[in-house]
C-alpha cells in the first residue's frame, strides 16, 4: 500500500510532536479513518521526515555554532525538594 505526504505527516505530528505512542496511532487511523498502519510504516515515516530534515539541522547548527552568545533556558529541577 502507498501512503501520501498528508497521511505520513500527520502521523510524524502525532507520534514525535504529540508523543502518542505507536499503538495509538494505529488504533486512531484504524478506527477514525478506516486506515490500517503497521507500526513498521510508522517507523519508516518518522525516519524519512527526520532524513528530509537532517539539511535544517546541519544548517541550525552552523547558525548556532557561529553565534558569540547563546540565550538558553535554564528551568531548575527540584530533587528531595530543593532546587537544583
Amino acid at each position: 500500500m502507498q501512503y501520501g505526504d498528508s497521511l505520513k505527516a500527520h502521523v510524524v505530528y502525532l507520534s514525535m510532536f504529540q508523543l502518542l505512542p505507536y499503538e495509538r496511532v494505529q488504533s486512531m487511523f484504524t478506527d477514525q479513518y478506516g486506515i490500517p498502519l503497521g507500526a513498521g510504516s510508522l517507523v519508516n515515516f518518522n525516519r524519512e521526515a527526520c532524513a528530509h530534515l537532517e539539511p535544517l539541522e546541519d544548517l541550525a547548527q552552523e547558525w548556532l555554532l557561529s553565534e558569540t552568545l547563546l540565550h538558553a533556558d535554564k528551568t531548575s529541577l527540584n530533587i528531595d525538594s530543593k532546587r537544583h
